[in-house]
């Protein structure tokens, strides 16, 4: 809480103010028995208000006023006995005091929001996280320390993790997206156009919706942290939503580590159907284990943008693959690798202007494989997967 001690001893400022008139024989004893009394009286004032917190804001404003008037009115006396400073600090002390009325006052207003205006959460990561807006935004307009918004969720009963974690998204410690990946395993963010965001640095919670199969692994080799996947069972599967149904355009952006290229085995596929009837976007191997991004247009066709690149083993590569409605690319540390974009696999070149939109699909996003079931799986360390709704120029 925010509190002030106030001094008690202002008594030894007016004596000593009050002997050194007395102590001046060129004084008049009028003016200094006048200024004795309102001595008297402003030091007799201000022990009672200083000497109880309870005191209303007015009274302690018209004393400072008084003793203002006072110092103004009998300043060259005052500054004579060197008096003018031991007031200024009592008006010091008697603002202090103000202030700290305020500050309660708008303490207990504070307080007093805890159940209305302020939701209490529940453990939910998008209810934290409204919370501590709310929290913030009201610590700020009462002019609340975060030290007492703390102190009052706690007084409240709230949930001490659920405080901590509030403290910490305030503070700047952890986002919202941290608050996402610690409870689902993943994020979003719709301003940048992130429709998933996979760290895959830590193992997937239990209760998230994403469906874990077989026993990947987390994998840290010094350089990145990953998701290892073993080509005979592990993969992940992405519910479908139709921010993911990327038919325009998107980008795949992630980080591979093959320990063995497998032909044909799927990287990040939309479609979960074993014949292929709800594929949208497959980003993959082909048969000679070269990096493939395949796309079924809205009539149906096939779309293969292809490379000539084989993906290194035991060495971290960073693959991003792109397309809209007019071109496609894949990028390997930066370079374009993009070798022919055809129709299915026969040698006929296309443009992709000619064939999108592309398919509509209600169909989960696979990480790790092509569909469920077949032998088509990553073997390797998978890291930091992001999707956008967008196009990478």
């Amino acid at each position: 809480m925010k509190k002030t001690i106030y001094s008690v001893s202002l008594s030894v400022f007016f004596l000593t103010l009050f002997f050194a008139g007395c102590n001046n024989p060129s004084a008049s004893l009028s003016v200094e028995d006048r200024i004795a009394t309102d001595l008297a009286e402003i030091q007799s004032e201000a022990d009672t208000i200083l000497e109880d917190e309870t005191t209303p804001k007015e009274p302690v404003l018209n004393l400072i006023t008084r003793i203002e008037a006072f110092i103004e009115s009998n300043r060259a006396y005052l500054e004579h006995e060197n008096a003018v400073e031991p007031l200024e600090n009592i008006i010091t002390l008697l603002e202090n005091f103000v202030e700290n009325i305020s500050y309660n006052n708008s303490l207990e207003n504070f307080r007093q929001l805890f159940g209305n205006e302020i939701a209490i959460p529940g453990s939910g990561y998008q209810e934290i996280y409204t919370f501590s807006i709310q929290v913030k935004t009201y610590a700020d307009a009462y002019g609340i320390t975060l030290e007492d918004a703390e102190q009052v969720m706690i007084e409240y009963g709230i949930n001490p993790e659920i405080v901590s974690i509030t403290m910490d998204l305030i503070n700047g410690i952890i986002t919202l997206f941290d608050l996402m990946v610690s409870e689902t395993g993943m994020y979003t963010n719709e301003e940048e156009g992130i429709v998933i965001g996979l760290p895959l640095e830590e193992d997937i919670p239990a209760d998230s919706p994403i469906t874990v199969n077989g026993t990947p692994t987390i994998s840290d080799d010094g350089e990145r942290v990953g998701m290892e996947f073993n080509a005979a069972e592990d993969y992940l599967m992405i519910p479908a939503d139709p921010s993911n149904n990327l038919i325009t355009e998107g980008t795949i952006d992630i980080r591979l580590k093959p320990t063995t290229n497998v032909a044909w085995a799927g990287i990040i596929h939309k479609g979960s159907k074993p014949d292929w009837s709800d594929e949208g976007y497959s980003f993959q191997y082909d048969g000679s284990k070269k990096l493939m991004l395949a796309m079924t247009s809205d009539s149906g066709q096939l779309i293969l943008v292809r490379t000539q690149t084989v993906l290194p083993e035991g060495i971290w590569s960073h693959v991003v693959v792109t397309w809209n409605n007019s071109e496609a690319h894949i990028y390997v540390d930066g370079t374009d690798v993009t070798d022919k974009i055809t129709k299915g696999f026969s040698s006929t070149e296309i443009l992709i202007a000619d064939y999108s939109p592309f398919k509509s699909s209600d169909g989960d996003v696979i990480v790790g494989t092509q569909i469920p079931g077949e032998p088509y799986r990553f073997n390797g360390v998978i890291s930091g997967i992001t999707i956008y709704n967008t196009f990478y120029n």
